[in-house]
């Protein structure tokens, strides 16, 4: 991919561009929820049980549409990819001085970053606080 973003200049870019951030954003949203579903497991363990795969197809599907939803918006023209560094590799512009980009680029970091980072934040902590209280609880009765 690289090399025809280096050799075909626009389109080349364009598909580049387009690529990366769809993996990127969409890897970041599948750990989201791995996150999720680690903290469903581990600290509300009666919900485990009742997890259907009905749900987690339609949060994949949900997720996957509203990254493409994402990554089609440069193309329509909220933002452009543009070459970034050195020229060989293409991204979403993130130095752009207009509004349009700027809020595309707000939009990203807040939906694909500050959220997903909260709430895996929020669950490791509860994961842990968890397994600490059930691991003194354990020690607190093998004492006795």
């Amino acid at each position: 991919m690289v090399v025809v973003s280096c050799f075909n200049k626009v389109l080349g870019c364009t598909y580049y561009g387009f690529f990366m951030t769809f993996e990127g954003l969409a890897s970041m949203l599948l750990l989201t929820m791995i996150t999720v579903d680690r903290y469903i497991y581990v600290v509300k363990h009666n919900l485990s049980k009742q997890q259907l795969t009905k749900p987690i197809i339609i949060t994949l599907t949900v997720s996957v549409l509203m990254t493409f939803g994402f990554t089609v918006s440069p193309l329509l023209g909220w933002n452009k990819y543009t070459y970034a560094g050195v020229g060989t590799s293409c991204a979403i512009d993130l130095a752009t001085e207009n509004n349009n980009g700027q809020s595309f680029v707000i939009t990203i970091r807040v939906i694909y970053f500050a959220l997903p980072v909260s709430l895996m934040i929020f669950a490791y902590g509860s994961i842990y606080v968890k397994v600490c209280t059930t691991f003194q609880g354990y020690q607190n009765k093998s004492m006795k």
